[in-house]
């Protein structure tokens, strides 16, 4: 990622730097230990009354969709999210 113009935006053809890959193993690694703790309850008037485990529901939708469409189909990102959960 780089800053351009006050933006964030994809660093296309360059390496992650020592500091982002350092992150993505260690998000990778830990992916399952903070997809079983980090929850968060929907804005507004909801019928959802339990904080949600969003990271459990973005890799069950990751892998829904890879199960449809193929990994071949599907931008991977550099982190695997299957890896190590």
């Amino acid at each position: 990622m780089v800053l351009r113009n006050g933006k964030l935006e994809t660093a296309t053809g360059q390496p992650s730097s020592p500091e982002a890959d350092g992150f993505r193993r260690w998000f990778t690694e830990h992916y399952g230990d903070i997809a079983r703790e980090a929850r968060s309850v929907p804005p507004g008037p909801t019928a959802a009354a339990e904080p949600a485990a969003f990271f459990e529901e973005l890799r069950r939708v990751a892998f829904d969709l890879r199960d449809r469409r193929g990994p071949a189909q599907i931008r991977r990102p550099h982190a695997r999210m299957d890896a190590g959960v």
